[in-house]
C-alpha cells in the first residue's frame, strides 16, 4: 500500500514536471524565434510585446538576455528538454541513480539563480516584464518544489531537509513577494491598464 502511494506521488510529480517542461521548451522556443526574427527585422515587434511595460522587445534584445554571448532562451532549450528527458523516464518507471537526481537538483537551483537574476534586470533595469520570462519565473521554482518533493530522501544533501519539510510554504511565500514587488513596483503602469 505505502508502495503504491509512493508511486503516485512519483507519476503525478513526473506528470506535472512533464508539464513545466513543455511549457518551458515553448517558451524558450517562441523567445529564441523572436530573437531571431528580431535580429532579421530590427524594426518588428515581437507577438509578445504588448504595451511598453508588458514587453519582450527589450527583454531578449537587452545584453541580460545572454550569457557569454549566447541567448539564455538557448540555455532553457536545453535544460527543459533535460526535464522532458528525466520526466518520461519517471514516467515509465525507468530507476533514476542518485548522480542524475543530484545534477538535476543543481540543474535546477541553477535556474533557481537565472530566475531571480532575471527578476531583477527585468524589474529594476530594463523596467518591465516579458510575457514568456514571466511564466518561466513561475514554473522554475514549481520545478525545484516538485523535484524536491519527489527525490529520493539520499539524492538530497542533510542540510536540504528543512527545505523540503517547509518546500510548499517557501514556495507560497516566494510567489506572496514576487506579486507585492510586480504590483509595488508597477503600480503606476498597472493603473494606466485599468
Amino acid at each position: 500500500m505505502i508502495k503504491s502511494t509512493v508511486f503516485r506521488a512519483e507519476l503525478r510529480g513526473a506528470t506535472f514536471l512533464l508539464g513545466c517542461a513543455l511549457f518551458g521548451l515553448v517558451a524558450s522556443f517562441t523567445l529564441t524565434l523572436e530573437k531571431f526574427h528580431l535580429l532579421q527585422n530590427p524594426g518588428a515587434a515581437p507577438s509578445c510585446s504588448i504595451n511598453p511595460f508588458i514587453s519582450c522587445a527589450s527583454a531578449i534584445s537587452s545584453d541580460q538576455a545572454q550569457l557569454f554571448g549566447v541567448p539564455l532562451t538557448l540555455f532553457g532549450i536545453v535544460a527543459y528538454a533535460a526535464l522532458l528527458t528525466l520526466s518520461l523516464f519517471l514516467l515509465t518507471k525507468s530507476t533514476i541513480s542518485t548522480l542524475i537526481w543530484r545534477a538535476a537538483l543543481i540543474v535546477a537551483a541553477i535556474g533557481l539563480a537565472g530566475v531571480h537574476y532575471l527578476i531583477i534586470q527585468s524589474v529594476f533595469v530594463l523596467h518591465m516584464i516579458c510575457p514568456w520570462c514571466f511564466g518561466v519565473w513561475l514554473t522554475t521554482p514549481l520545478i525545484a518544489t516538485a523535484l524536491l518533493e519527489i527525490a529520493p530522501p539520499r539524492s538530497l544533501p542533510s542540510w536540504l531537509h528543512p527545505v523540503v519539510t517547509h518546500r510548499w510554504s517557501i514556495l507560497a511565500a516566494w510567489y506572496g513577494a514576487l506579486l507585492l514587488l510586480l504590483i509595488t513596483t508597477f503600480w503606476d503602469a498597472w493603473m494606466t491598464l485599468l
